[in-house]
């Protein structure tokens, strides 16, 4: 410990003016009270103290320290940061050797810490997010973790899958995850063979039949105006002996039986074929459309669906 303690001095009381080595000497008190708690294993608090040194006086001795605190709490990933942190580090040709071997260390240690660190790749499928902890990434990625426990877990959606792995010192694990495939989706609805005339088909049955409606009122008219004129040609017309005006009369009244009849026929064969193109596109089958009109003299008009 005194070794460490003459080595931290002179390192620092050599790198600044009056006032720096005031804030050495204090990091320097920290760093021997750390130094005690390393030696006894207690590697958390050596590291705040180191850490609290650190902040009063910058020294790569001081972050060394404190990486292999990390490292030997297990905490890889941080101890790797520290180490690195220290590699990368600069210094000027008037910087004391003990930072330039403080950085030898680091290197040679990181070096030898990097193939220790465990590794976990996640295997799953491709539309799959997995992950480590609180680590996202994708399928087939492999995550640096430190030693111990961590949960690996694959997520589609909101179907999760974890598994607690138990990671030692330079392993490389493979898992996978592997998660029920999603649902298939509905199968699609196959559309009305018969939507795309019905409505047609419906609008033209409305025509049609008000057309047969207005022949048969049409037809109702002229048949009441033929028997008004029938009645009207019995008085001018006795003993069917009919002169003047009265064959005017009984040819109107013949004319009127005549459109009488045409509009009837006419009107009761639209509203027959009205109400049956109205009717039709609710009785055909939706899913075939089977159906069948048919119509002979013997039994008239039949439907089959």
């Amino acid at each position: 410990m005194r070794r460490l303690s003459a080595f931290l001095l002179a390192g620092l009381l050599m790198s600044g003016p009056a006032h720096a080595q005031d804030a050495g000497e204090q990091a320097i008190a920290l760093g021997v009270e750390a130094l005690a708690h390393y030696e006894q294993g207690d590697w958390g608090t050596a590291y705040e103290l180191f850490a609290q040194a650190e902040a009063h006086y910058h020294s790569p001795v001081f972050l060394l320290h404190m990486a292999r605190c990390r490292r030997s709490e297990g905490a890889f990933l941080e101890a790797r940061r520290i180490f690195q942190r220290i590699v990368d580090e600069t210094f000027d040709e008037e910087a004391p050797t003990q930072f330039h071997s403080a950085k030898r260390d680091a290197a040679a240690e990181l070096k030898a810490l990097l193939e220790r660190i465990p590794r976990v790749e996640v295997v799953a499928d491709d539309s799959t997010a997995v992950g480590v902890d609180d680590h996202r990434g994708l399928s087939n990625q492999v995550f640096e973790v430190d030693p111990g426990k961590h949960v690996v877990w694959a997520e589609r959606g909101s179907t999760r899958r974890d598994r607690v792995v138990d990671m030692s010192a330079g392993q490389l694990r493979r898992v996978i995850l592997e998660l029920p495939p999603p649902p298939s989706p509905p199968p699609p609805i196959d559309p009305d063979p018969l939507a795309d005339w019905r409505l047609p088909l419906l609008v033209s049955g409305g025509v049609v039949t008000t057309l047969g409606v207005g022949s048969l009122v049409a037809g109702t008219i002229t048949g009441a105006l033929a028997l008004r004129d029938e009645a009207r040609a019995e008085e001018l017309c006795p003993d069917l002996e009919c002169q003047g005006s009265g064959l005017a009369v009984v040819e109107r009244g013949r004319k009127y039986a005549t459109a009488s009849e045409v509009t009837f026929a006419v009107g009761g064969a639209l509203t027959v074929a009205g109400v049956v193109m109205i009717v039709l596109p609710f009785v055909l089958s939706p899913a075939t459309g089977d159906s069948e009109l048919t119509f002979d003299p013997a039994h008239g008009l039949r439907w089959r669906f």
